[in-house]
């Protein structure tokens, strides 16, 4: 515990008192809490800030007369090998219970912006995967 405290007093001596560690994006819907986005930056992913908000989350659900906490969708892909995998086994730490919907499609209306789209969307993914390694 005391490597710990050492590493959050020295990142708070370089960043400051207040850093924000995770966010999320959240729905109320129906008798649902819904989780829609989450995310956490990188260098402070050991803190678990996901955990704690997600935990935060389901107690105002709890607290506010909420059914269900809805964490949203996952793959269906459950191996290890699953590039997603991650994400299933984050969820699934929550005792979190599958249930497969219908799933969706894509409508294309204008077949030329379509196109433009996903070759903007894959050199996007192309670039960012150049820029992390």
């Amino acid at each position: 515990i005391k490597c710990k405290i050492d590493d959050v007093q020295n990142i708070m001596k370089t960043n400051g008192n207040k850093i924000t560690v995770a966010g999320g994006l959240f729905m109320l819907f129906g008798s649902q809490v819904v989780s829609l986005f989450g995310a956490s930056y990188r260098e402070y992913m050991k803190f678990n800030g996901q955990y704690f908000l997600n935990f935060e989350m389901i107690k105002y659900a709890l607290n506010n007369g909420y059914k269900k906490y809805n964490f949203y969708g996952i793959t269906g892909e459950f191996g290890k090998e699953s590039p997603m995998y991650g994400l299933f086994n984050f969820k699934r730490g929550f005792n979190a219970r599958v249930q497969e919907n219908i799933g969706e499609f894509t409508y294309v209306v204008d077949k030329f912006r379509y196109r433009l789209y996903i070759i903007a969307f894959r050199s996007y993914h192309f670039i960012k995967k150049i820029i992390n390694k």
